[in-house]
Parts: C-alpha cells; sequence; structure tokens
C-alpha cells in the first residue's frame, strides 16, 4: 500500500478524494474543495467510499478512524479487503464536537446523562487505566 505524503492540503490536489454527501470537515479541507483546489467525489456514506477504496475508484477518503474500524469489523466484503486499506498516521484536522438537546425535561435529562458519561470518561482516561479516545 503507498502512503501519501503531503505537507499541506492543497498537496492533496491530484488526488482522488472520497467524501460523504452532506458532512463537514475541517474548515481548511472544505475551504478548498469549495474554491476548487480539491476535487472530490461525493458518496452517500462512509462505507461506500471504502468500498470505492478497495476498488481503487478513490485515492483517499475523509473518513474518522474508528468509523473506518467499524465498517472492516462489520462488513464482510471489506472486512475481506482489510489488508488493501490503511488509515494514514497524518490527520486532516481534529474537528471539535457539538451536541444540541431538544429544550425541555427530556433534553436536560439527556444532557445531564451525558455530562455524567463524559466525567466517567475523563475519570477514567486521567487515573491511566485505559484510552477511551483522543
Amino acid at each position: 500500500m503507498a502512503w501519501v505524503s503531503w505537507d499541506q492540503l492543497e498537496d492533496l490536489r491530484t488526488y482522488r478524494i472520497g467524501v460523504v454527501r452532506g458532512y463537514r470537515n475541517v474548515p481548511e479541507f472544505d475551504a478548498l474543495v469549495a474554491d476548487g483546489t480539491l476535487k472530490v467525489k461525493e458518496a452517500a456514506n462512509d462505507q461506500l467510499n471504502l468500498l470505492k477504496l478497495v476498488y481503487g475508484r478513490l485515492d483517499l477518503a475523509v473518513i474518522d478512524e474508528q468509523v473506518m474500524q467499524h465498517w472492516l469489523s462489520h462488513e464482510p466484503l471489506l472486512r475481506q479487503n482489510a489488508d488493501k486499506l490503511t488509515f494514514a498516521k497524518q490527520l486532516l484536522g481534529e474537528p471539535t464536537m457539538h451536541v444540541c438537546f431538544i429544550p425541555g425535561e427530556a433534553g436536560e435529562q439527556a444532557r445531564l446523562l451525558l455530562n455524567q458519561g463524559l466525567q466517567q470518561i475523563q475519570h477514567y482516561q486521567a487515573s491511566g487505566s485505559g484510552n477511551a479516545g483522543r
């Protein structure tokens, strides 16, 4: 498997890059797509982009590493071809995550549960017991 080496996102201009239709990526990448510097091919979902990689229809795909691992574990065709796919060590960036809740008691309850779970993860990571994410 050939590694793609790049210093700036503009260096990716010669590659066929798969993205998921409607997904936002890091702002710098999306800006280069919007101004035509980077050419992307849209797919309905990450699974299709991975299959396009397997069959050589893409050179790269923008995907979260855990999502990729999920599909490699759960999709038989991808599992059979896992040796043809690798996750790049160089990331496009670290996007932020946001959660929205509906107003009212149910939304407030969901927010409290999420915050409790996040505190448990932080405690687990701080204790050195494991790596629950980046």
